[in-house]
């Protein structure tokens, strides 16, 4: 006979007639006290397990056979150390799958905080809430879940980024479990048998379970410790000055890691290249330096250079101002303290000193030129002139070693500037003061840079090696020499005295003497109230920043081609439905090989919807500017922004908009973070690109002949980014544009355009109007479209024109992959007579290049072209 329910409650065989468990169930669950709020001596029935799931008290458990793995993550980061540790846990997880850690980087006392916080939250009155202590722990499983996925990538064979590429371990949930005593604990379970629905489990328990962590020195609390000195602002040299005469135990460094003292470095036998540049830009002489760098940079990845252009003078002045900055008074110093890495300029001691497992003796001050010259009111006095010319020096050296090294490596002169591998600058200024204990420490430990090249200034004191053949050489200082060294991809490590730069300097011609673009660009981002802004006040000639060169203009002679070509227009009513489905797939098709644009109508987004969001960017924007200014931002991961061109700080010209975008990559946003104006109108409006963007995904997938769930399989689309423009009438729409020319860096585009038109699409070299059509949406193949179908389908350039009518209201829902996400070519597309035209791709890697490239010039796609 079959037993079932009506109320859906399962039965357990054995159960006396008359017990409703589902009763007993509910009326525990209903209040809302858990297990800590029964106050029987007896355990509850519906608490109590088959005796075939409970312990055997019969059987102890074979600890004296078998005992769980413990893994001392010290010095992880060094190379030998790492790979015993890779290895303890390769064995650990493949024939234990559970291992235990310690010296894994989370301080004990955070741990500690983490169990009371625990504790007290079911010991609290309901209305209270557990506070400071689950955010400090999150941070701190952030840090060591990183070093986690790399260790077990490596673990694992594959790259050390591997897992973190994959995404599998991307979220975090934390479940904190509080087990009262039990009065009958024979008769149930903390937690049943179970494996984990997840890639990985950190698990911190009390000693209950008497769990013994051994390593860690009674009394030692390495983070009060760590944070007392981070405190004080003062850095090493305020250790210095107070009298020191031990290194305090945060600073000391293992032995292995430390010099040996019964080895010499190998200066007998090595020295590190030395190479004159005078004279590199004669042929003969050329080819010569040519040769020498490339025979450094293979055997050395280090070399020192003498007659490089830069005056002794400006690179003496940069020791002066370095130590200045240092030696200053400490409350003029400390005003300069920070561990914001947005800060373009910060002193700091050791940026790894709240994660490392022992500390370097430096203090430091960095410099960040990532956007082109700091202004001189943001650079500390001391050092304020010789920071800013030795960085115009840089700048001019960069240049050449680009070309030097291009020549080296057997390539065209321009091809390093070409592929913008040497884009950005940072400078780090590192102070070593004098150490009472030298052999307990290090200046910097062992490392390769995280760069593609670094030029380094260093005084006569001397200190830095470069590790070459197994042995440590020293790199003697030369005054007047520079040092450089290969960054990562050739992995030279070091222990290094040093300051980094980068490199970047776009240059714009044309500028008339005297006009000062970074001035007006700033004064103009400044004001936070964007171009509508301007119109408010009234201009009536367009600013020089916001005028566009003749040749990215539409030509007043020549008229859009809407006469002879017209961009396509599809009905997807009864798209469902197989017949009419097999229509609507192969328009689709056809639209998206020869235009890669085409309109949709009667495609389920509600009319009213779409006019509800016109209404909303209008209310956004139009609203007092006191409101709207608490959204403006420039810092990407803000899910809600409102700007005026983004990318205002490095495009020649500016467009004639302002917008607001709305990022959806984890999902809904909560309501309160939307702005009241567009609150409602925005949320309404993304579900319903949820539903469209799922029915495009497989008519774009049929499209392909490919399965009706492959795109959404792939995950080419997985998230949603809006971006919802608004053009003011222009003045001198002659002058400026809306948008510049450009293709998509999306998979797919789905726009909401109101009646004013302006929108524009390339199509057989001829510009093209893609007209207004009420309660229609236009849908535009992005770049990473092209890439994975191989050229099948088209990311097309197209822009939007300024006008004298306005506001413009445009709406762009962007499906885009995870920035972690590979793709390349379709192999189904693939064959001998068909090769991938692309190769395989992070998208992370090509939104980097598509910001660095900016929307002018040749489609970001060419870059990622297999030669």
């Amino acid at each position: 006979m079959d037993l079932t329910s009506s109320v859906g409650n399962k039965l357990v065989p054995g159960d006396e007639l008359g017990y409703d468990r589902a009763k007993e169930v509910k009326e525990f669950d209903d209040t809302k006290a858990g297990v800590k709020g029964l106050v029987d001596t007896k355990v509850p029935r519906f608490l109590i397990h088959p005796p075939e799931s409970l312990p055997n008290p019969m059987l102890s458990p074979a600890t004296a056979h078998f005992q769980v793995p413990v893994i001392d993550l010290q010095g992880f980061e060094q190379s030998c150390r790492r790979m015993e540790i890779v290895d303890q846990i390769r064995q650990a997880s493949e024939t234990w799958g559970f291992f235990q850690m310690i010296n894994h980087g989370v301080p004990v006392n955070a741990m500690d905080k983490m169990f009371e916080a625990v504790q007290q939250f079911p010991e609290q009155p309901k209305e209270e809430k557990i506070k400071e202590s689950v955010s400090d722990y999150w941070k701190h499983m952030i840090e060591l879940s990183k070093a986690l996925k790399e260790l077990l990538s490596e673990a694992l064979g594959l790259s050390t980024d591997y897992l973190a590429n994959i995404e599998c371990m991307k979220s975090e949930l934390f479940v904190c479990h509080y087990y009262p005593a039990c009065p009958e604990p024979d008769l149930t379970l903390g937690t049943i048998k179970h494996s984990d629905p997840s890639s990985l489990t950190t698990l911190l328990q009390d000693n209950i379970g008497n769990k013994l962590v051994p390593g860690d020195e009674l009394g030692y609390d390495r983070a009060k410790e760590v944070k007392e000195f981070d405190d004080t602002k003062a850095g090493v040299k305020g250790l210095v000055d107070s009298g020191v005469t031990k290194v305090p135990r945060f600073l000391i460094h293992p032995p292995e890691s430390l010099p040996n003292p019964m080895l010499s470095p190998a200066t007998a036998h090595f020295q590190v290249p030395v190479i004159d540049l005078q004279g590199f830009e004669q042929s003969c002489r050329r080819m010569e330096i040519v040769d020498q760098i490339r025979k450094a940079s293979e055997t050395w990845g280090f070399f020192q250079m003498i007659n490089h252009g830069v005056p002794v003078s400006a690179m003496d002045k940069m020791f002066e101002a370095v130590q200045q900055f240092h030696e200053q008074p400490e409350e003029e110093k400390i005003k300069w303290y920070s561990r914001d890495l947005k800060q373009p300029v910060k002193y700091y001691s050791n940026m790894d000193l709240l994660v490392s497992n022992a500390a370097s003796w430096r203090d430091s001050i960095s410099f960040d030129f990532k956007y082109g010259p700091l202004n001189l009111e943001v650079l500390p006095l001391a050092c304020r002139e010789s920071v800013s010319d030795y960085w115009k020096h840089m700048i001019e050296l960069s240049k050449a070693l680009k070309e030097l090294l291009s020549e080296a490596l057997g390539l065209s002169t321009d091809y390093l500037a070409n592929i913008e591998c040497m884009k950005s600058e940072l400078f780090v200024c590192h102070y070593y003061p004098a150490c009472p204990e030298p052999d307990l420490t290090l200046g910097t430990i062992k490392h390769s840079d995280p760069s593609s090249l670094t030029i380094l200034l260093q005084d006569n004191i001397g200190g830095l090696q470069v590790l070459h053949q197994d042995h440590w050489v020293n790199v003697p200082p030369v005054h007047g020499a520079l040092v450089v060294n290969i960054g990562d991809l050739l992995q030279v490590e070091t222990i290094v005295l040093f300051t980094y730069f980068f490199f970047r300097n776009k240059l714009v011609p044309g500028d008339e003497l005297g006009y000062d673009r970074a001035k007006e660009v700033k004064e103009f981002d400044d004001t936070k109230a964007g171009v509508k802004g301007l119109v408010d006040s009234g201009v009536t000639k367009v600013p020089r920043f916001l005028i566009h060169p003749p040749e990215s203009l539409p030509n007043p002679m020549l008229s859009p081609a809407t006469a002879h070509f017209q961009v396509p227009v599809i009905d997807l009513q009864g798209f469902e439905q197989s017949c009419r489905r097999m229509e609507i797939v192969d328009q689709i098709r056809k639209a998206s090989e020869t235009w890669g644009f085409f309109q949709m109508i009667n495609h389920g987004v509600p009319v009213s919807a779409m006019d509800k969001m016109f209404e909303a960017v209008q209310q956004f924007h139009e609203q007092p500017e006191e409101e709207k200014i608490k959204w403006y931002s420039r810092d990407l991961k803000q899910p809600v922004k409102y700007y005026s061109n983004m990318d205002l700080l490095v495009s020649n010209a500016a467009s004639w908009r302002d917008s607001i975008s709305f990022d959806f990559k984890y999902g809904p946003l909560n309501l309160e973070v939307l702005p009241l104006a567009c609150r409602e109108s925005v949320s309404d409006y993304w579900k319903h690109m949820i539903e469209l963007s799922k029915a495009l995904k497989e008519l774009l997938s049929e499209a392909l002949g490919l399965s009706t769930d492959y795109l959404a399989n792939i995950e080419c689309m997985k998230s949603e980014l809006f971006v919802c423009h608004y053009y003011p009438a222009c003045p001198e729409p002659d002058l400026t544009l809306g948008t510049i020319k450009h293709s998509d860096p999306s998979s797919l585009t789905t726009l909401l355009q109101d009646n004013i038109g302006g929108l524009q699409v390339l199509h057989q070299d001829h510009w093209v109007d893609v007209p207004p059509v009420h309660g229609a949406l236009v849908v535009n193949i992005g770049d990473l479209l092209q890439l994975i179908t191989n050229d099948k389908f088209r990311s097309v350039e197209h822009r939007v024109l300024a006008g004298r009518i306005g506001p413009r209201i445009s709406a762009a829902c962007f499906l885009h992959p995870s920035p972690a996400r590979k793709l390349g070519p379709i192999k189904e597309f693939l064959s001998d007579s068909n090769p991938p035209i692309y190769r395989e791709t992070q998208i992370s890697e090509y939104v980097a290049h598509y910001i660095s490239k900016g929307l002018e010039g040749n489609s970001a796609l060419t870059h990622f072209k297999l030669l």
